[in-house]
């Protein structure tokens, strides 16, 4: 029989990915921190622009390939679905070369305003991002939680040090490197990156090529959902900028992202219960009293959540000023606002983990929901309130899933005891 998701043995696994997460969280802080340092604002907000562009493409194309791999390699255990993981890679990457190509078929479209050179940065930090995120899920799959963590971090740490490289350059020659140089870095990073891991796992043999396009069932329509699922999120958290970008210019796109940088402490807990609850939902019998315990542990944080987002928020403007220097004290009225949807996502994220792994058709139709009502609020408060009107918008579409999540798994959870009990009062056959 299956094990039971339980909490016992969570917190070893939730530590070790909790780690890693951290370590990629402060290098990737730190990369943004020289950046905002290294350009002025205008400069700054033009690089945070290609970096949301490369995100969005690396998310739409990712499909989610390495999540649903995870989740059915754990439900059947059978060998094929590395081939069909493998398959879905390798045609994730021919599509992005088509769209690559036809770019330039589009010339006026916003995302490709930064020429052939920015488009074709914007492709290869998506490509090798790619990549390294299929050994990463491998890793993720085997329950391998310190590998898991130690791929995660290499791109951000190797994008710290060649930032970090560029502005002792300047320093050095008094020379003010452009966007286009810092975003043709952190792309050098992602590469050097994946070839270091791609040799070292072929050096150890650990790296066995298969590929299988006769999808398994399971895995297609998992991929589906939950590829949906991951595009509609991406688009609705990077949008902010593109729609930033197009009503109020680069300097508040410079803005946002140094209050996005400094918001994104409270996600790394977040992406940390979430990467270990998506495999256990998906390996563990899941029962009702598991489960009743695992939603109430998540609302008693729920206090301590407030309680960091407020002190977050009083301390805004010194933060801000401190660590990307006194110009982004600006940002401190968005930060203190944004700052409230991402510690409250501690409590509620991690309960789309269970539908991820039960039913991902709930979390996609409920991101679908909120992708709009994102697009449509940022652009009206955007209209009416300037800057702070994407922190507000921001809390108005999160509240659904707020309120939807517990009460939605609540009522699975009575389901599925209801189901249990009929079953115990049933005659043996």
């Amino acid at each position: 029989m299956k094990k039971t998701f339980s909490a016992q043995g969570m917190a070893g696994k939730i530590g070790t990915v909790f780690l890693g997460n951290a370590a990629g969280a402060s290098l990737n802080f730190l990369g943004s921190v020289i950046a905002a340092r290294m350009l002025d604002m205008e400069g700054f907000g033009r690089y945070s622009y290609l970096y949301a562009s490369g995100i969005i493409v690396l998310t739409i194309f990712d499909f989610s390939a390495g999540t649903s791999f995870v989740i059915c390699q754990n439900r059947s255990g059978r060998g094929p679905l590395a081939g069909n993981y493998n398959a879905a890679r390798l045609l994730a990457s021919l599509l992005l070369a088509a769209l690559f190509a036809s770019s330039f078929l589009w010339p006026g479209a916003e995302v490709f305003t930064f020429g052939p050179a920015g488009r074709a940065a914007v492709f290869l930090f998506a490509l090798f991002s790619l990549w390294l995120a299929h050994l990463q899920f491998y890793e993720q799959a085997a329950g391998n939680y310190r590998a898991y963590s130690l791929v995660l971090i290499s791109g951000a740490l190797l994008r710290a040090a060649f930032f970090a490289a560029l502005a002792l350059w300047r320093h050095a020659d008094a020379h003010y490197p452009g966007a286009g140089i810092i975003f043709g870095a952190a792309v050098l990073a992602q590469a050097a990156a994946f070839f270091f891991w791609f040799f070292l796992y072929r050096l150890r043999g650990q790296l066995k090529w298969n590929v299988s396009f006769r999808f398994d069932r399971k895995f297609g329509k998992t991929l589906l959902l939950l590829g949906l699922n991951n595009s509609v999120i991406v688009l609705a958290m990077r949008a902010d900028n593109f729609i930033i970008g197009h009503y109020l210019g680069f300097r508040d796109v410079a803005l946002y992202n140094a209050a996005f940088a400094l918001c994104m402490v409270f996600p790394l807990i977040t992406a940390s219960l979430t990467a270990v609850f998506i495999r256990e939902f998906s390996t563990g019998k899941n029962e009702s009293a598991s489960l009743r315990a695992f939603l109430s542990r998540q609302l008693k944080i729920l206090a301590p959540a407030l309680a960091a987002a407020l002190l977050f928020s009083l301390l805004a403007r010194p933060l801000a000023g401190l660590l990307f220097g006194g110009r982004y004290a600006e940002a401190a009225p968005l930060l203190s606002v944004m700052v409230f949807p991402f510690s409250i996502g501690v409590v509620f994220t991690p309960l789309e983990s269970f539908f991820y792994a039960e039913s991902p058709g709930v979390i996609t139709g409920l991101k679908s929901v909120q992708l709009a009502a994102t697009v449509f609020f940022s652009i009206w408060f955007v209209k009416l309130f300037g800057l702070i009107g994407i922190g507000l918008s921001g809390i108005l579409v999160k509240a659904t899933g707020w309120v939807f999540l517990p009460l939605y798994l609540d009522y699975r959870i009575g389901r599925m005891k209801a189901n249990g009990s009929q079953q115990a009062l049933s005659p043996a056959k």
